[in-house]
């Protein structure tokens, strides 16, 4: 017994050292690169080099001493400490991550080429202004269209399985806003069609979707007198939420102009959209669509928001304009705006509300 113990001390006592180079490392050193201005290019690079080699020999010293020697010992009178090992691992390939930092930097200041290296070097100030803002703007950044889908996906996963855990106790929700990015509702895009498999399969299971679509973009389409190819298009989109039993029963969809009434600031936090969650336990997710590094895409692919309070907030938005618009639907607005052209052309692809509408229009 007191040999585990003497193990455990000993996985502690290199714990401490890791968080102490650590200390060094992300603060110490890089003050003295920071204000000692006097410091030659030489001095700066002998000082990474000492940075990385006592991070370096950090590492080393925990995996031949704590993390080799314990993994063939996990079953028995180790196994009790298995968790503490597998912390230690993630904390070591933090620091791994922490070495190739440093190390491209040394590589950066020992190029010969000044024009090179200065270009370089404000590559890696970008990047860390650019990681800054993110951070203290709690946010992902602009997520790879990948990256943006997978994160969709782990969003309805989550709510799905709030839902199957909390049954009939379940009070979750989706809420989404809708500003009708090029490719939403794209059938032809193999990420979008995926993802509304995903929206259908999420209303099949008896979870609620409320979706509030910004028209302004796109009202100067329903009052074409002249039906062409762009108003076919945004109607064969319009027509997955808008026609007589359509496949999503769970979901509501409401309708505005625009979100003009908001302050610039709040409409920078809506972007062009987003996907929400709402949790039994009150959890608010949100991801937007089009990241704030990118406001002017009009394709998909944002990132995840992660100020709790902004989240909040937006959600308060959302609710007040739906209330302000008196909870109008979609298929209401679509009637109210549109041309009597546009509304037979809604009426043959079988509207809901759209034959009695025509019929008293003519």
């Amino acid at each position: 017994m007191s040999a585990q113990k003497d193990k455990q001390s000993k996985a502690q006592t290199i714990q401490t050292v890791v968080f102490v180079c650590q200390i060094i490392s992300t603060l110490i050193i890089p003050l003295i690169l920071t204000k000692w201005n006097s410091m030659t290019i030489d001095q700066g690079i002998a000082i990474l080099v000492a940075d990385v080699s006592v991070l370096f020999l950090t590492s080393e010293f925990s995996n031949k001493f704590i993390l080799d020697e314990y993994e063939e010992k996990t079953d028995g009178e180790y196994a009790d400490l298995k968790d503490e090992y597998a912390n230690l691992k993630k904390e070591l390939l933090i620091i791994e991550e922490s070495l190739k930092l440093d190390d491209l930097y040394k590589r950066i200041y020992m190029l010969e080429n000044s024009e090179q290296k200065e270009i370089y070097l404000n590559s890696m100030r970008l990047y860390i202004n650019t990681m800054n803002d993110r951070i203290m703007g709690a946010r992902s950044g602009a997520l790879s269209r990948h990256d943006y889908y997978g994160e969709l996906t782990k969003a309805g996963d989550s709510i799905i399985n709030d839902h199957s855990i909390n049954g009939t106790n379940f009070s979750g929700e989706i809420w989404a806003m809708t500003f009708w990015q090029d490719d939403e509702l794209d059938f032809s895009d193999a990420y979008e069609n995926a993802w509304v498999k995903k929206m259908e399969s999420m209303d099949n299971e008896g979870i609620k979707t409320r979706r509030l679509c910004v028209m302004k973009n796109k009202k100067d389409i329903l009052r074409r007198e002249v039906v062409d190819e762009s108003v076919k298009d945004f109607l064969i989109r319009l027509k997955y939420y808008c026609q007589e039993n359509a496949i999503c029963k769970n979901t509501t969809v409401f309708a505005i102009d625009s979100i003009d009434t908001l302050t610039v600031e709040q409409q920078e936090w809506i972007g062009k959209g987003f996907f929400a969650t709402k949790l039994s336990n009150g959890e608010l997710r949100l991801i937007r669509g089009v990241s704030l590094d990118n406001r002017n895409a009009t394709t998909l692919g944002g990132e995840i928001d992660f100020d709790e309070r902004r989240v909040k907030e937006i959600r308060h938005l959302w609710e007040r304009l739906i209330e302000e618009s008196g909870s109008q639907s979609i298929n209401e607005y679509l009637l109210r705006v549109s041309s009597m052209a546009v509304k037979d052309e809604m009426k043959k692809m079988n509207f809901e509300g759209c034959s009695a509408s025509s019929a008293e229009g003519k």
